[in-house]
């Protein structure tokens, strides 16, 4: 017969979005304790299998690699006793009857109540993508989905490899509910709502492009044109200035759209000249703009120069590692571009435009005469940069052309 458990066993809470924790009649313990990784991945895989029995060999070659452990068995052992000192510490509950050996294999106990919220936040998008239920209903269990996503899988595990596909499915499952909500919530004209939702799918995870597309119709719904320019304005010099890429065709059309809209709309011209110069009017040097803006400025500049045969010229400058040093990236890089950005604005004039093409490259217009002219301007940055000191080290590569006129 088993162990009889205790009649007034209360139920475990078990969160895994956003940090693993487990909490019963008001004690609680988490994987940032300070204890061994090994105590906290164990319990973890249980839980997250606790539906069946786990082999000793399949809980080896999760905990270790095979030149890791000589003695995996062994070492299972132990493990798992420690494991249970970790919860009888914390007072979780029976501690010692929540993980169970059965004919050689491991298995969470199924008879002490558990609640896990990945499970809860399974059941609720489940509930939501049922449209046979009330649109009310529905999305009051996506909003109890999204906030149970507190953030990753077990981000302290997140290295882990049976982690990781865990991690992108509950992401992928919450960016989902983000955008599916927010189209039935523009069907019921609650467009505030998603403006908060998107918001806070931002803080999670400020690369996803869903939830900023859903909040420039949110905003532009609302007829606030001038809070979508500013955040469209934002999102491009994000993905630009840390992925170097630029935002998706469809928000760039929302983008235009907005744009032509709000333009439309205006009547009193000294707000049009106002909103359109903001705080350039009180900067020094080149006008910085996103790429989309430096190539339509492209445009208007090679459109004119058939009419007045003024020649204007394209400059680039790349960075890269000095000879011997490691490649440049992450707050390195980062760290580069921001210094070289400050040292072109102050070295050109205010009609001069500079935008960041990659990475790791700015590209500049420059109405000058000639082609050496250019080079002089990329050559005089290349020196101010040379003498300032930073904190990291670059070589700067420059090239410039004559813009190619559009008859």
């Amino acid at each position: 017969m088993g162990k009889a458990l205790a009649p007034t066993q209360e139920k475990i809470a078990i969160t895994m979005l956003g940090g693993f924790t487990m909490s019963c009649a008001g004690r609680s313990v988490s994987d940032s304790a300070g204890r061994i990784h090994q105590v906290w991945n164990l319990l973890e895989y249980l839980i997250v299998n606790r539906d069946r029995e786990v082999s000793r060999d399949e809980l080896s070659e999760v905990l270790w690699d095979e030149e890791e452990c000589e003695n995996p068995q062994n070492a299972l052992k132990n493990l798992v006793y420690r494991a249970r000192g970790v919860l009888s510490d914390a007072g979780i509950g029976s501690a010692r009857d929540l993980v169970n050996l059965h004919r050689g294999s491991y298995r969470w106990s199924g008879e002490i109540p558990c609640s896990v919220d990945t499970e809860e936040f399974e059941r609720r998008i489940t509930e939501f993508r049922d449209t046979a239920r009330d649109p009310d209903e529905r999305i009051a269990r996506a909003q109890e989905a999204l906030a149970l996503y507190r953030g990753e899988f077990l981000p302290l595990s997140a290295n882990e490899k049976w982690v990781i596909p865990l991690s992108v499915y509950y992401k992928s499952l919450y960016f989902s509910c983000v955008t599916d909500l927010c189209g039935l919530l523009f069907e019921k004209g609650q467009f505030a709502v998603a403006v908060r939702i998107c918001a806070h799918a931002m803080e999670i995870d400020q690369f996803e492009e869903g939830p900023h597309l859903c909040y420039l119709k949110a905003l532009e719904a609302q007829g606030k044109a001038a809070a979508a320019l500013e955040h469209y304005n934002y999102a491009s010099e994000l993905f630009y200035r840390e992925l170097g890429v630029q935002l998706s065709g469809e928000i760039q059309e929302v983008y235009r759209r907005i744009s032509d809209g709000f333009n439309d709309a205006q009547t009193d011209l000294q707000s049009v000249k106002r909103m359109m110069l903001g705080e350039e009017a009180l900067r020094h040097g080149a006008y910085c703009c996103n790429y989309e803006v430096f190539r339509n400025l492209y445009r208007i500049e090679a459109r004119a120069a058939v009419r007045t045969g003024q020649v204007s010229f394209i400059g680039m400058i790349s960075i890269r590692a000095p000879s011997g040093a490691p490649p440049l990236e992450g707050e390195a890089l980062q760290s580069v571009m921001d210094d070289l950005l400050d040292v072109i604005c102050g070295s050109l004039r205010k009609n001069d435009v500079v935008s960041r093409l990659s990475v790791s490259q700015y590209i500049l217009l420059l109405p000058t005469q000639t082609l050496e002219n250019a080079y002089a301007v990329l050559d005089r940055i290349k020196k101010r940069y040379r003498e300032e000191r930073h904190k990291y080290k670059a070589e700067l590569t420059t090239s410039a052309q004559a813009l190619d006129p559009i008859s």
